[in-house]
């Protein structure tokens, strides 16, 4: 599988590998969405692309661009985190910046280098212990390898 998905609390993360296929996307968000009524309460996903992930088809791009469309209304917060340099990293990353939010339309997605930003800014909008958090998304593999920790490769 391509994706993962598993939270902690009222975070959830999508850590994508390989290549991100149309179908994936859908099921991330369906899936995303069943934590959301499960948990009564906002989310903020966090949505990581490896450094290894294959440029994605027009189609997939496009279904990406629904899908956090479509969060934004029922989630707190979408944090992306695109891992690795050049040319394949920025594409993702100006993929998701016309996701980027305007005034009143509701939570934006916030782009992060590294899983440990991503997870520092995290720790402090919901006052959780930023060990903890490191912790818990180290044993449920969001962040795999201990160069990670330290934000490299």
């Amino acid at each position: 599988m391509p994706h993962s998905i598993s939270n902690i609390g009222p975070i959830v993360f999508v850590r994508w590998r390989d290549e991100i296929f149309v179908a994936d996307v859908l099921a991330a968000e369906t899936e995303i969405k069943k934590q959301r009524t499960r948990a009564g309460e906002t989310l903020t996903v966090l949505w990581i692309v490896s450094a290894d992930v294959k440029l994605m088809s027009n189609d997939t791009r496009l279904a990406v661009a629904r899908t956090v469309h479509a969060l934004k209304h029922v989630l707190r917060q979408i944090h992306v985190v695109v891992e690795g340099t050049g040319f394949l990293s920025s594409t993702y990353r100006s993929i998701f910046t016309p996701s980027r939010p305007s005034t009143g339309s509701g939570p934006g997605v916030a782009l992060h280098d590294s899983v440990i930003a991503c997870l520092e800014h995290v720790s402090k909008a919901y006052n959780v212990e930023f060990g903890a958090l490191l912790k818990t998304a180290t044993f449920q593999g969001v962040v795999a390898t201990p160069g990670e920790h330290l934000g490299q490769e």
